[in-house]
């Protein structure tokens, strides 16, 4: 089963504030800010996470991080943190603002620093969580946006020049995650026929994402999906980003490049694979016009356990 991240609507508000209630956060004053309210919501339906934003004429106030039980441990609430950043950014607003009781230690890795209550601005100060929903012994957090912007990400064919890189990022995953079902590392050697298998024209491309270091930081491709001949016009897409520019843009900046390399190429289908839990890599690809066409289940064996595979599919060329 996957999470989808999308804005709440007015008849989550119930659902959403029952979550709450479970994961024992303030409700008071949630619904007024309903509008910017992001939610995790299953395949049945229900409402599994929340992230609200309340914004104000000095900054925001991120509140109501929640992430069902059965959920927790499983990305969740990091993909619902990033998608209220999002939404700031958006909105142009200069810094969140926040209060915990319970998760000093996980927001930090969002860029949040822990702050005097004194130096919250005066309308952030006026929401009901500073004047009543939390105690007054809460840790103040903040994360400025201000004068900040999104890494920017030069993306270009690789090179062979780039391998190492390219495979010192993929046997991160190898060795750490079951998002590649690969079981153990490939050496830079291993890793050449299948940078051969790519082109710069064509429907099977291997594009690079470079930093303003000039280092490689991620990849994204499109290969063969399947041999038989008639399969030749679908083609399966895949991205990779090092661990430390993830929720930076550098992955969406790698498929908007793919999928304009390819507008001029025979092809009409693009497939992906995305093995579960990983909601952050679901919202990529609905974010570029995915959508899920099955559940593979228990088809992959990793770290002594079964694992599902969710398939997505979209056209090329998507309509208007």
């Amino acid at each position: 089963m996957h999470a989808h991240i999308e804005a709440a609507r007015p008849s989550d508000t119930d659902r959403v504030l029952d979550l709450l209630t479970r994961n024992r956060l303030p409700v008071d004053g949630l619904r007024e800010h309903l509008a910017t309210t992001t939610i995790a919501r299953d395949e049945t339906g229900e409402i599994v996470g929340s992230a609200a934003l309340e914004l104000y004429a000095d900054g925001a106030l991120l509140r109501s991080v929640a992430v069902a039980p059965q959920w927790q441990g499983r990305g969740l609430g990091h993909a619902l943190t990033d998608a209220a950043i999002r939404l700031a950014r958006d909105r142009h607003v200069p810094a969140i603002y926040l209060l915990t009781t319970t998760a000093e230690r996980f927001f930090p890795q969002f860029g949040f620093e822990r702050i005097e209550r004194a130096d919250v601005p005066p309308s952030v100060q006026t929401s009901v969580e500073f004047t009543s929903a939390c105690p007054s012994s809460a840790t103040v957090m903040r994360k400025s946006l201000e004068g900040t912007t999104m890494p920017r990400y030069t993306v270009r064919p690789a090179t062979l020049d780039d391998l190492g890189a390219l495979t010192d990022i993929y046997n991160h995953y190898v060795v750490n995650t079951a998002i590649t079902f690969d079981l153990r590392p490939f050496t830079v050697a291993e890793r050449r026929p299948w940078f051969d298998d790519h082109a710069e024209s064509g429907p099977h491309r291997l594009l690079a994402a470079i930093d303003s270091g000039n280092s490689c930081v991620g990849y994204a491709t499109t290969g063969r999906w399947r041999p038989k001949a008639a399969y030749d016009t679908t083609v399966e897409a895949s991205v990779y980003c090092r661990p430390d520019v993830r929720g930076t843009g550098c992955g969406s900046a790698l498929y908007s490049a793919l999928f304009e390399c390819l507008a001029r190429e025979d092809v009409e289908t693009i497939v992906a694979g995305v093995s579960l839990p990983n909601p952050a890599s679901i919202a990529l690809h609905e974010r570029f016009g995915f959508r899920s066409v099955g559940v593979f289940t228990a088809v992959g064996r990793k770290f002594d356990k079964l694992w599902d595979v969710e398939w997505f599919q979209r056209p090329l060329r998507l309509p208007g």
